[in-house]
């Protein structure tokens, strides 16, 4: 009888534990060290990123139907990122030319490239002043080839989800630690919204793959992104009569190699007599 007490005893205390473990989210059911591991890798991805402040961002993306870019960006991380990027090819009009973009915060952007030539000859374009017309969905500022964009999806994710996330992908040099994320739009921090001029075009995706690599510090060191976005009815038909919107739905493919940790990354407006003050501007 004593021996019977005493089990029924240490099972709800078991199951006490077991509750108290559901309440608290996971914290007093330790996982084993190689989960624990896996998970507090995945889930200071960010938090690493600022920790190291700026790194240099080698990118290539390209949105069909929409856009190509290819280039370098000097990316200060935190609360604001800021960046200065350099393409080596944008997207402008009916075919592509170099670029450089200097992001100041959400609302303060300039941009100079040959192929941006305002009446009054300045080298640059602040886009709240001078209307530009790149073409549809094929704007830098979509923020396909910025690797701020898809970095948000990666914070807040749950356990389950960065455990399923540990994954075999192609070996990049010095970055180990391997993970593929299927990001679902029902599942909370995955897109939309985007928070760039996607969200003006794009209401829906399907599974966006985010393919990342680290480094033993836990420090991203690339990033490699697949996506399908497309704008749908509440019925998830497609109103092709509706042309502000994409009539198809267009497929992303971009990587993002991360490098040059620390390095100084001063990002300021030009001096405004350089700055058009022409209202449209078509390429």
């Amino acid at each position: 009888m004593k021996k019977r007490v005493i089990l029924y005893g240490i099972a709800a205390v078991l199951a006490g534990v077991v509750a108290a473990d559901l309440i608290s989210g996971g914290r007093l059911i330790r996982l084993p060290d190689g989960e624990n591991e896996t998970y507090r890798r995945f889930a200071r991805i960010n938090a690493e990123l600022v920790r190291a402040g700026t790194a240099r961002v080698t990118f290539t993306a390209t949105m069909i139907p929409g856009g190509a870019w290819a280039g370098t960006s000097a990316v200060r991380f935190g609360e604001t990122p800021v960046w200065d990027t350099s393409y080596d090819r944008a997207t402008v009009g009916d075919g592509t030319a170099p670029m450089r973009r200097l992001h100041l915060d959400e609302r303060t952007e300039y941009l100079s490239s040959p192929a941006l030539r305002p009446a009054d000859e300045r080298a640059w374009i602040d886009p709240d002043v001078t209307s530009v017309t790149f073409g549809p969905i094929s704007s830098p500022r979509t923020g396909v080839a910025d690797v701020t964009t898809w970095l948000r999806f990666l914070g807040g994710v749950d356990r389950a989800h960065a455990l399923q996330a540990k994954h075999d992908l192609p070996d990049v040099p010095g970055a180990p630690h391997e993970f593929l994320f299927r990001c679902f739009a029902t599942v909370a921090q995955c897109p939309p919204p985007y928070e760039t001029e996607l969200d003006d075009a794009f209401n829906t995706s399907q599974a966006t793959d985010l393919r990342v690599w680290l480094d033993d510090d836990g420090r991203l060191r690339r990033l490699g992104v697949f996506a399908v976005l497309d704008h749908l009815e509440a019925d998830g038909s497609r109103d092709v009569r509706d042309l502000s919107h994409p009539i198809v739905a267009s497929t992303v493919e971009a990587t993002f190699d991360l490098r040059d940790f620390g390095i100084p990354v001063l990002v300021a407006a030009p001096p405004r007599a350089e700055v058009s003050t022409e209202r449209y501007l078509k390429v």
